[in-house]
């Protein structure tokens, strides 16, 4: 009778652990497990005539003026892949933004079922480092001499194009993640366009100020290939050789 009890016990666990992966579709490669993403550049620019972009080197008000530029670019080495991954909800609590998104405990990968599907099977491997996971890089933004202290500050949208497309493989599921001090705003795409995550509003920074502290605002980009994207699979991976994440960013009035 025991015995008995175990065995239906043991097979009401077997159910229950059925259904929960049933209920959960995860986007992960079987094999050949990295995207080639040579080439890959991201371009930061802005539509408001007074905000000026700066990239990593050009970190105070006066280097970026001296670019005078509203456009900000860098480009991946040579050498690098991207591995899928996804994360869980990023909660800033005493850290900043920047070391939230990085901390490598936040992120995990998962193992799929078969080359031709986006099931996930099994449990969710946290990383121990980014390296391959994530790319990440940041511009810095001022504002023109004399224009006067900027608006809020918005992530407007996100667009990515490649050079190659003729494959036909059209799903290009890179995330983006903008951090602003303790603010991160995500744009995930939803099969059609890239949205907004988490209800944000896309909101960067309150103001940069002219000629008053802070007369800078530090952006963190950080880009990565969507595993729970369903999508993402290995036979139908879309290699990022060549192609342009663009991010607009805008000083616009509250609404």
């Amino acid at each position: 009778m025991k015995a008995t009890k175990k065995i239906v016990g043991a097979a009401c666990a077997l159910v229950a652990a059925v259904a929960l992966s049933a209920g959960s579709t995860f986007a992960w490669f079987v094999s050949n497990n990295n995207v080639t993403a040579s080439g890959l550049s991201i371009k930061v620019n802005t539509s408001s005539s007074y905000l000026l972009i700066g990239n990593s080197s050009q970190s105070t008000a006066a280097q970026i003026r001296g670019a005078d530029s509203i456009s900000a670019t860098f480009t991946t080495s040579t050498e690098t892949t991207l591995a899928p991954s996804a994360h869980e909800a990023f909660t800033v609590g005493d850290s900043t933004g920047d070391a939230t998104v990085s901390k490598a405990a936040n992120w995990y990968t998962m193992q799929g079922t078969d080359a031709d599907t986006s099931t996930g099977k099994g449990d969710k491997t946290v990383l121990s480092a980014t390296a391959g996971y994530i790319l990440s890089d940041c511009v810095y933004l001022t504002v023109k001499e004399g224009s006067g202290d900027s608006d809020p500050i918005y992530a407007n949208g996100v667009t990515v194009t490649a050079s190659d497309m003729s494959d036909g493989k059209t799903v290009k599921p890179v995330s983006v993640i903008l951090v602003c001090g303790n603010n991160i705003v995500e744009y995930k795409h939803d099969g059609s366009s890239w949205t907004l995550q988490d209800s944000s509003d896309g909101k960067l920074a309150e103001t940069v100020k002219d000629g008053k502290s802070p007369d800078t605002v530090k952006v963190s980009v950080y880009i990565y290939y969507d595993g729970a994207h369903t999508d993402v699979y290995t036979n139908n991976a879309t290699n990022l050789v060549g192609a342009t994440v663009g991010i607009a960013i805008q000083a616009k009035a509250s609404e």
